[in-house]
């Protein structure tokens, strides 16, 4: 083989290489396009983040198809504390109906939280506005059904109670009259 056509043929090849090797989502960017963020966020509460991945701004998607092989995305979306430093990430999960995604995250502490959504394999995460998270409601506490009965019958039983002593000390005083009557009656 003579020089110029090994030279094309190593040249041709290494083309051909790198064209092999380049990753299989190139030119794979994506916009994050958010459906809802809750307008209030509390500490220890799960917040749920409802977005749309859209690759090149204009193709709505949640998996990507290579040489035959489905790839899902796997939106990563995560938050850090800014006065802590503190980190919570989750993977988001799809939503077949309208190729959404939803996050549930829950921010362990109040303040504010810097988050981002990175959209896996695409790569290029995009941050928002900080949440302001603010502090936990005092817990409420929950009256059940059950609870509710046993109220009712501790009351009824405390009444009921209260019943019995009242006729009891009623038929005692009445018994003590009587006797008292009988002796009277004797006594004469």
């Amino acid at each position: 083989m003579s020089k110029p056509k090994s030279k094309l043929f190593v040249l041709v090849t290494i083309i051909v290489l790198l064209a092999t090797a380049v990753p299989a989502f190139a030119g794979g960017w994506a916009t994050i396009k958010l459906i809802a963020v809750p307008a209030e966020v509390r500490a220890g509460e799960e917040t749920i983040i409802s977005f749309q991945v859209w690759q090149h701004d204009n193709k709505l998607v949640q998996s990507l198809m290579s040489n035959d092989k489905v790839y899902p995305i796997e939106p990563q979306v995560s938050a850090t504390h800014v006065e802590s430093g503190q980190t919570v990430t989750t993977i988001a999960q799809p939503n077949k109906a309208d190729l959404s995604f939803e996050a549930r995250l829950t921010l362990p502490e109040p303040g504010t939280w810097e988050w981002t959504i990175e959209p896996l394999p695409l790569g290029g995460a995009t941050s928002f506005e900080p949440l302001d998270v603010q502090p936990a409601l005092e817990p409420v506490p929950v009256v059940t059904r059950q609870r509710q009965i046993d109220q009712v019958l501790s009351g009824s039983l405390l009444f009921l109670g209260a019943g019995v002593l009242i006729v009891l000390f009623g038929f005692s005083l009445f018994m003590y009259m009587y006797r008292r009557s009988q002796k009277l009656h004797h006594v004469s």
